[in-house]
């Protein structure tokens, strides 16, 4: 006999079968239970008899799919656990099999805009840092396609503004070397927005590049006081690849930045 490979939507689809069968033994329970009170009350004993018969039938099925349905929730959880390491890679293969686009990048799966992560050691999956709790893989990869086809919402000019201050901080507020347009290592710019005690594990270096692809999207580019920015791609910046960032964006492109600069536009 050709052996099937478990999957945790398998699992689910498993857990929901042994559900229905709950569902009908209930429903069988009922009926009978409602056949039964209208016999006593007419006091027709036989059709009671019978119906009794069929009450503690439907009763024992009762019981068994309550069982059934214990021990699928049981062997649900058991094949999570095992397979918790393959898990958004069986999200990635339910989005892409329905037409979007994802791509495993550092432990994480990028759909964008979404940012999918799970925590292997307690099982808990978050969707842009806030939990999802369903953590069925067709449920998550329906979500984050109807995530896709949503418009972005981002504030750019906001964004640029704090990219602007932090950098004029790195700079020593030097008019004349802002003019010029040095090159700040985006790496540095993080670091510092960064700075205060678990912030670096609420907003990543991921977050950090995709709302550096978000703005450079948007097209916007010059601060309120006129200073223009460009940043720089990766490929002409640090040697040291732990310094750039990396973003996967729509279409699966990679994006790697490395630097900034603002200058005067002229």
């Amino acid at each position: 006999m050709e052996e099937t490979t478990a999957t945790i939507e398998q699992s689910f689809c498993d857990l929901g079968a042994s559900n229905e069968a709950l569902s009908k033994a209930t429903k069988a329970v009922a009926v009978e239970q409602r056949r039964a009170t209208k016999a006593a009350a007419s006091g027709d004993l036989k059709t009671l008899r019978t119906v009794a018969e069929k009450l503690r039938i439907a009763r024992q099925n009762l019981d068994y799919t309550g069982e059934a349905l214990l021990d699928s929730v049981q062997a649900c959880e058991e094949t999570v656990d095992r397979l918790r390491s393959d898990y958004l890679e069986e999200v990635m293969q339910h989005i892409v099999s329905a037409g979007g686009e994802a791509r495993p990048h550092e432990g994480q799966l990028l759909c964008y805009p979404s940012i999918v992560c799970i925590n292997v050691g307690t099982g808990r999956v978050t969707i842009d840092r806030r939990t999802w709790k369903s953590i069925r893989p067709s449920s998550l990869a329906a979500e984050l396609l109807k995530r896709q086809q949503r418009p972005v919402k981002f504030k750019s000019e906001a964004f640029l503004e704090a990219l602007y201050n932090v950098y004029r901080r790195i700079v020593k507020h030097d008019e004349h070397t802002l003019t010029r347009g040095v090159l700040v290592p985006l790496f540095d710019i993080y670091e510092l927005m960064t700075a205060l005690p678990g912030m670096q594990r609420d907003y990543q270096r991921i977050d950090f590049a995709r709302d550096l692809y978000r703005l450079e999207e948007s097209g916007t580019a010059t601060t309120r006081k006129g200073m223009r920015m460009r940043l720089v791609p990766g490929s002409t910046g640090a040697k040291n690849r732990s310094r750039r960032l990396t973003f996967i964006a729509s279409g699966g492109r990679e994006i790697t930045y490395y630097g900034i600069r603002f200058g005067d536009p002229t």
